[in-house]
């Protein structure tokens, strides 16, 4: 439904749209809606082409969505929790036919969205040729439509596409090792259709190899995950072919993907007499990024954290990592270790490569690299704190804000000026307003007028 909705209580009001809801409804088949509808008389003319049941007969459950168009500040303050969404549930439904009128009575639970969702609302025109393409981005999916029939005679032939950023609840099905982070969740108002649907995981990478790629359907949040069988693989676009039947759509990997796969490691004295460091990776998958120990023995158990944290380019080729010593050490023999962070929040420690500090920096030391500047953040994911860390070469003036997954501003610090070296802010996961925002991705951004930094944070609660 595209409509607004307006609901007040005691001098607060909040505003609804894109209102969504899947319900068992107490109508038991097509015949009964048929026989209500012809009770109707003439208004609903067709009445007797109804083909689709709408309901099991069974007592009532549902569960819906909507966005908040606009709201009282009181409403928006227990309502919007970032997400700018709302869910509810259905506690009791029913129904009642009065001469040519068709009322609903229901009571509903609403609470904030838990996460936001991206939706979109193609609609299918049953007078236009076959086949007919919808290219929906913010959704990251592409359909088409080979042929369609309409729903009966109000002539309804809507496609609702959920898209739902977060991990798919269930079990796996058989030979898939881990689901993509992401799920759709599609329905139809059609009656009969032939479709293709194309899967775009680009947002949403690494995730393997795409040649390990399977999509996975199941009927309802209750049922279990299957492979569906009829699919086709082009660069980061997977695609159901032959879809005749709509539901909850994810994307499995046949192989576990390998965090990190280290090549190289090694440490050596620049002329500065700075300790560099540089690793080469042959592929990263889900991997956060890099922390860095170091100590005076081969024991890691010695070694002390450098408080300083590279983020992962997970590219599936090889890339090479630096890192410098802020100061130069005292002489001696130092042994540092990698500490490769997962998004999981799971890490592995890779090392240790050896370096001799003398006073002279040693032979033929290779140049120290040019700093440039860096945004880090860390821990990621997080919850509920993680700090901002800002590299500049040079002093400057900057300014840093946060934005959610949809492009909107959540927060914005105070304009600062960025001293030379490591600068630090911290976020609680909480917007302007204070409220705490819900999980998901938001993007950092740090600019300037030598400033173009940017670089993802992941809320989990």
């Amino acid at each position: 439904m595209a409509d607004y909705y307006l609901v007040t209580c005691n001098g607060e009001w909040i505003r609804f749209d894109n209102i969504q809801v899947d319900a068992i409804l107490p109508y038991a088949t097509a015949a009964t809606m048929r026989t209500n509808l012809q009770a109707f008389g003439s208004l609903y003319a067709g009445a007797e082409n109804w083909q689709n049941d709408m309901g099991t007969g069974h007592p009532v459950t549902g569960h819906g969505r909507a966005d908040i168009a606009d709201a009282s500040a009181g409403f928006a303050a227990a309502m919007d929790n970032g997400t700018h969404q709302i869910e509810f549930d259905i506690v009791t439904f029913d129904y009642l036919i009065q001469g040519e009128t068709g009322y609903y009575d229901m009571i509903i639970d609403v609470y904030p969205a838990t996460i936001a969702q991206n939706i979109a609302n193609p609609n299918v025109d049953l007078e236009a040729a076959f086949p007919q393409q919808f290219v929906l981005p913010n959704v990251d999916l592409t359909i088409d439509v080979a042929a369609a029939t309409g729903g009966g005679p109000l002539l309804a032939n809507d496609i609702w596409i959920n898209q739902v950023p977060e991990l798919p609840t269930g079990d796996l099905p058989a030979g898939i090792a881990e689901m993509a982070p992401v799920y759709w969740d599609i329905h139809t108002t059609l009656d009969t259709y032939l479709m293709e649907l194309s899967f775009d995981l680009t947002d949403f990478l690494p995730f393997g190899d795409p040649a390990n790629w399977r999509l996975c359907k199941r009927d309802t949040e209750l049922a279990a995950w299957v492979v569906y069988p009829f699919t086709s693989v082009a660069g980061n676009t997977i695609t159901a072919e032959g879809v005749i039947d709509l539901s909850e759509w994810a994307i499995g990997n046949t192989e576990p993907t390998l965090a990190v796969e280290l090549s190289a490691f090694t440490a050596v004295v620049t002329s500065e007499n700075l300790v560099s460091l540089q690793w080469t990776t042959q592929s990263e998958t889900n991997l956060s990024g890099y922390g860095i120990f170091r100590s005076q023995s081969q024991d890691l158990e010695t070694a002390t954290d450098l408080q300083r944290f590279i983020e992962a380019s997970n590219r599936s080729t090889n890339h090479t990592y630096s890192f410098v010593e802020e100061n130069a050490l005292e002489p001696g023999t130092y042994y540092y270790w990698l500490k490769a962070v997962e998004l999981s929040g799971e890490s592995e420690f890779h090392g240790p490569a050896q370096v001799t500090v003398t006073a002279d920096g040693g032979s033929n030391p290779p140049p120290a690299p040019t700093p440039v500047a860096k945004l880090n953040i860390f821990p990621n994911p997080f919850n509920p704190l993680t700090r901002i860390a800002v590299f500049v070469p040079d002093q400057q003036n900057g300014q840093c804000s946060i934005f959610n997954s949809r492009g909107e501003l959540v927060y914005q610090y105070a304009p600062q000026s960025f001293t030379e070296g490591w600068n630090y802010l911290s976020w609680n996961g909480a917007d302007a307003s204070g409220q705490p925002c819900s999980s998901g991705i938001y993007l950092v951004k740090v600019s300037g007028a030598s400033l173009n930094l940017q670089s993802k944070a992941i809320l989990m609660k």
